[in-house]
């Protein structure tokens, strides 16, 4: 049987933590379902045990239990962060977290699968590192298809569409890239590539002006605060 987690260790001081899960959309209930909660057991022993230095698990639990007063306003509740603490016993810690997050369900009247992905996903950014990252079945899909050097851009960024502006934006920046050296951020708005504007276009159009012949260089101007930027950025064969 497949491993659900796909765990990436880089090589550098900092590791990535890429995880697939397949969480059902099980209805919201006082207690998680079984996979859902085998998931969120997992990734918190994974982020606990086996990351690269040592992790707070306490700063988790916090993280976990804002991400789910978030989740719970974009179903239309108000929920305070739960009071999450770490117990003498690790049962009891995950069953005080997967309590949290099926109740956070229930009074959002939603998937408990859902505030489950935004607990495992706050946890990971709890972790201060920019390669630790949650994926869910989809994202990863298109973490790997991404990773098809004809698709991966010939600069290492993961692109997809942003709805507030209709251009595209970066979702992530693969390390030690041209895309990483330049100073390309996740969340940056790519407005254009070599001055030819990207509204309106799709991900494949866009991934396409990207490429090119190792060597030569693309001018990718990106939508950043407090300003608009422009990289000269020389591809390679990534």
């Amino acid at each position: 049987m497949m491993p659900r987690f796909q765990l990436f260790w880089r090589t550098a001081l900092a590791s990535m933590l890429l995880v697939a899960f397949g969480l059902g959309a099980a209805p919201a209930d006082t207690t998680l379902p079984f996979q859902v909660s085998g998931d969120v057991a997992e990734s918190f022993q994974l982020l606990t045990s086996t990351y690269y230095e040592r992790v707070d698990p306490q700063a988790l639990l916090a993280a976990a239990a804002d991400a789910l007063a978030t989740t719970a306003r974009k179903h239309g509740v108000t929920i305070s962060p739960p009071a999450l603490h770490v117990e003498g016993d690790r049962d009891a810690t995950l069953a005080e977290l997967e309590s949290a997050i099926a109740t956070a369900a229930r009074t959002a009247h939603a998937s408990s699968s859902d505030f489950a992905y935004a607990a495992i996903d706050g946890m990971a950014k709890a972790t201060n590192d920019r390669y630790t990252q949650f994926f869910t079945p989809a994202e990863f899909k298109a973490f790997n298809e991404a990773l098809d050097p004809r698709r991966i851009g010939g600069i290492g960024v993961m692109i997809e569409p942003d709805a507030s502006t209709g251009c595209v934006r970066v979702s992530y920046v693969l390390p030690g890239t041209p895309a990483e050296r330049a100073g390309l951020r996740v969340g940056d708005v790519i407005a254009a590539v070599d001055g030819f504007p990207t509204k309106g276009l799709t991900v494949e159009a866009v991934s396409g002006r990207l490429r090119g012949k190792a060597g030569t260089a693309v001018s990718v101007s990106v939508q950043r605060s407090p300003a608009p930027q422009t990289f000269a950025i020389t591809r390679e064969d990534v």
